[in-house]
């Protein structure tokens, strides 16, 4: 199981820094989706800065493990967030699945932690 919990721990901490980073950095794409969401420029730093954290916390829980714990349900707790603005712009279900993916990884994330 431990092996399973540090692969877990590259591939989310990988992809939430990459993800977050894009956002701080304002690529296009996300610059874009943010304006169709309607969501200001600064919140768009704000989940970039949230997301490069968590992912972080993730790295450090290898050695701490609560910080770990709360590095995966602060990332959770960011993808219900997305989900929430996907659903509520209308957007597809293609543009929906990356982020229940990834939000279905950090549940089965934080149960590994957890037990």
């Amino acid at each position: 199981m431990q092996i399973i919990s540090w692969v877990l721990t590259g591939v989310l901490a990988i992809t939430f820094m990459v993800v977050g980073y894009g956002k701080l950095s304002g690529a296009k794409a996300y610059h874009i989706a943010f304006i169709r969401w309607r969501l200001p420029h600064w919140f768009r730093i704000f989940t970039g800065a949230i997301e490069v954290t968590g992912a972080l916390f993730l790295l450090i829980g290898i050695w701490f493990h609560s910080i770990a714990v709360a590095g995966a349900v602060l990332l959770f707790m960011v993808c219900i967030g997305g989900l929430l603005v996907h659903l509520q712009n209308q957007d597809s279900s293609n543009d929906m699945l990356p982020i229940m993916l990834l939000g279905l990884l950090l549940l089965f994330y934080i149960i590994i932690l957890l037990f």
